[in-house]
């Protein structure tokens, strides 16, 4: 289950756009089926079947929403750095608190720290994704079917990191010598 879920969490940033994506290709689909050579009944089915990957984009997207939108603004940190790629955005906040321009919702941490609270992280999405009624069944009959999820989650299982992991390295150590 976890690796479901760091993949649906990676690809949180893109839902609504990968569903706006999906929603113009439905309508392109169906307005332009007059000139198909395709049988009525298969363009239907066909058309179907997006409109049911649209839905699970949108339901996913809702699930995650719901889920961080119990989180402690600690934790809403947490997943940006990791996961929605905002590591920059973060470390341009520390460093204006170090200037007394600001204030943080949360203590800068030492890489230990940052690691547990990670891990905890995880297990609280988790739990709150298994709240919902995700698990591992439902998540591969209902969301592996989003090409983003699915490309991501075989790229993780493969053991490759994503490009964000370079940004939370760069953090940390911008966290360690402030």
């Amino acid at each position: 289950m976890e690796m479901r879920v760091i993949s649906a969490l990676y690809a949180y940033p893109q839902l609504d756009r990968i569903g706006k994506d999906l929603e113009e290709h439905i309508k392109n689909k169906a307005l332009l089926s007059y000139g198909s050579r395709v049988a009525t009944e298969k363009l239907a089915e066909s058309l179907a079947l997006e409109i049911v990957k649209r839905q699970g984009v949108g339901r996913l997207k809702a699930m995650i929403d719901k889920a961080i939108g119990v989180l402690s603004e600690e934790e809403r940190t947490l997943l940006d750095i990791r996961y929605f790629g905002k590591a920059d955005r973060v470390r341009r906040q520390i460093a204006a608190a170090k200037a007394g321009l600001c204030k943080l919702p949360f203590k800068p941490w030492k890489e230990r720290t940052y690691y547990r609270k990670q891990a905890k992280l995880l297990k609280r999405m988790i739990a709150l994704l298994r709240g919902q009624g995700l698990d591992e069944r439902s998540f591969d009959d209902d969301y592996m079917e989003i090409d983003y999820v699915a490309m991501l989650y075989q790229y993780l299982a493969l053991g490759k990191t994503v490009a964000a992991d370079k940004k939370e390295r760069q953090l940390l150590l911008f966290m360690s010598e402030t």
